[in-house]
């Protein structure tokens, strides 16, 4: 299982991803839909792969 963090330009985590394997074939569409939304609202958000040991 990966975890991911959406993050603003600033540092701040602003979600919170989870991926296991059976959901990998919808993720990236996923993503780009909550990465749309953020956008649209004013917000730049990168997503970041976290370390298996780093919590968000």
């Amino acid at each position: 299982m990966k975890k991911y963090v959406l993050v603003l330009p600033d540092g701040h985590a602003v979600d919170r991803l989870t991926l296991c394997l059976q959901e990998r074939p919808y993720f990236n569409e996923y993503v780009q839909t909550i990465i749309r939304r953020w956008r649209e609202d004013g917000y730049e958000v990168r997503l970041v792969e976290l370390a298996d040991d780093e919590v968000a």
